[in-house]
């Protein structure tokens, strides 16, 4: 059952500081400017029971050279090290001598006492291991590990390792995943798995990818370690092969993703018979079965007549473009959202935040505009000093190319950073797939958001006008009680009228005003209005051309 979240620590005291309904709503009140202008509602689900909680792992140990591990034991000099999970955390202070067993108990003691912090910590010896708050899959952000003083303390972390085994009997590719980016090398046959970790610990080292890899000096086995490297923020980590390769296996012992869904049933009857509507949704699960349940949701409402709540769903993914290629979420739905422009899903690659907190402050902006013709193209999204709103680094985001791509192959609305440093928004495209040119402006937010002020505006308005009255279709009123056609046709002009002079929404009233209509054709008591909706269109492109004269 929604309830409206009247500040932090109602949320807090609800569903706890470090849940992610609280730090939805931390993201969604940060965009506001001093957190005003939207009313928040929060949903609450359990989550899956049968679920499991992704994990991570932190391992301090020695700072590689060269791609060859180090034998050292403990820090050769003071450092500080900071670590943070989906930009929450803090740092803690590394003496000489201390081993990487003392860091770890520093370092845990550190995370331990950050209120809100979205993850446990488990230990054992050097060893890390942190477990998201809830169980499921979901996006839970990047990990980062810093040092300050990595080359004189000799201080490192690593979030894991790839382990090749076996001999390749036939050729092939290995792949790998470091986050957002990909990376590859060839297996020829007779490659040994301490041959293919080499190979493996070169084509980590040979781009700024977000991992650093090594091998011992004289490697026994075909154990690859990774590292976390200072400044870049680290997500998931996997590793295969294809191509025909045989015999030899890969495995990574890196993160560990959550497993289940959440069930959205009970909560999404309670939203189908809730007669408030709420405008802009912001949603975590990415899994079909809830998705399209919350399209169905939105999408019954809009086809009752008498309800239509214009509500608007938002989502975003951080992951690459051949992640959101492969999910094709607009299209993977029943009914699918590209017949709607009522859904916005995001792609903001390689973001340290979790993606529903960038779809959290997008729906709180969207709800809180007053001015609905608002062209949303390089909006920024801002935060406070209280919720951190990291930005991609730069090795890790998306190319402009993959920007127009996840436009117009995908229907997604891209975000980037701008020149100024800021989230922003790139274009603020709906889901919809336009059937021609006509229709080509429900791609964007704003047209559909005005098409729903229209609609409820002049319901509201007819309503007060005419509500109590009756109907005279075949003479004219002589009192206030009755009304014609003709007399709600003149109050659907009034209404364009002002939409278009005061508002600056409408395009052009004067020239529809013959087209509307008004008859009784249902039903006698029933009055059908018919009126072009013409909305005022985003710029998206200006166009110049230079002519040398």
């Amino acid at each position: 059952v929604p309830f409206q979240a009247l500040g932090k620590s109602m949320v807090d005291a609800q569903c706890k500081s470090w849940s992610m309904a609280s730090h939805m709503y931390a993201a969604a009140k940060s965009a506001l400017p001093s957190g005003i202008g939207a009313d928040i509602y929060i949903v609450p689900l359990t989550e899956p029971s049968g679920g499991t909680k992704q994990t991570r792992k932190i391992i301090f140990c020695g700072k590689p050279t060269g791609g060859v591990t180090s034998t050292a034991t403990a820090a050769a000099a003071a450092d500080t090290c900071t670590i943070t999970y989906r930009g929450r955390g803090g740092s803690f202070g590394i003496s000489t001598g201390d081993t990487w067993a003392t860091i770890a108990t520093n370092a845990k003691a550190m995370l331990d006492a950050i209120s809100g912090l979205p993850c446990t910590v488990a230990i054992s010896t050097e060893t890390l291991t942190l477990s998201s708050r809830h169980k499921g899959l979901y996006d839970d952000g990047a990990v980062q590990v810093d040092f300050a003083n990595a080359a004189a303390s000799g201080c490192a972390a690593s979030c894991g390792s790839i382990t090749y085994t076996g001999t390749a009997g036939v050729g092939g590719t290995a792949s790998l995943r470091l986050g957002v980016a990909a990376t590859s090398f060839s297996v020829t046959a007779s490659d040994t798995a301490i041959v293919s970790a080499g190979h493996c610990v070169t084509a980590i080292r040979a781009d700024g990818y977000q991992n650093d890899a090594a091998v011992p000096a004289v490697p026994s086995d075909g154990v690859v370690t990774l590292y976390y490297v200072t400044g870049r923020p680290c997500r998931a980590i996997s590793a295969t092969l294809g191509g025909g390769v045989t015999v030899q296996t890969v495995a990574a012992a890196c993160d560990v993703p959550g497993t289940g869904s959440p069930s959205v049933s009970s909560s999404m009857d309670k939203l189908s018979s809730d007669e408030n509507a709420y405008k802009a949704w912001a949603a975590f699960f990415q899994d079909t079965t809830s998705l399209s349940a919350a399209v169905t949701t939105i999408e019954n409402a809009e086809a009752v007549g008498t309800l239509e709540k214009g509500q608007m769903l938002f989502l975003c993914s951080t992951g690459s473009l051949v992640d959101i290629a492969a999910a094709a979420l607009p299209a993977s739905t029943t009914p699918a959202m590209t017949s709607s422009a009522r859904y916005g899903v995001g792609f903001y690659q390689g973001h340290p935040n979790a993606g529903w907190e960038i779809a959290a402050r997008v729906a709180a902006v969207v709800a809180a505009q007053s001015n609905l013709n608002q062209n949303f193209n390089g909006f920024r999204l801002v935060t406070n000093s209280a919720v951190p709103f990291g930005v991609p680094h730069k090795a890790d985001r998306a190319s402009r190319s993959d920007l127009n791509t996840a436009i117009a192959s995908y229907y997604h609305f891209p975000l980037a950073v701008d020149s100024g440093g800021y989230n922003s928004i790139v274009r603020s495209n709906t889901t919809y797939l336009a059937q021609g040119l006509d229709d080509r402006a429900l791609e964007k937010w704003s047209c559909r958001l005005m098409l729903d002020f229209f609609r409820a505006d002049l319901r509201a308005n007819l309503f007060l006008k005419f509500g109590s009255k009756s109907i005279k279709q075949f003479s004219d009123p002589r009192t206030t009680n009755c009304v014609k056609p003709d007399g709600v046709k003149a109050a659907v002009y009034s209404c364009i009228s002002r939409w278009d002079t005061a508002l600056d929404y409408f395009d052009g009233a004067e020239a529809v005003r013959d087209a509307i209509l008004a008859g009784v054709l249902v039903s006698p008591n029933r009055i059908d209005v018919e009126a072009p909706f013409r909305t005022v269109k985003d710029i998206d492109q200006l166009v110049v051309a230079g002519i040398q004269s």
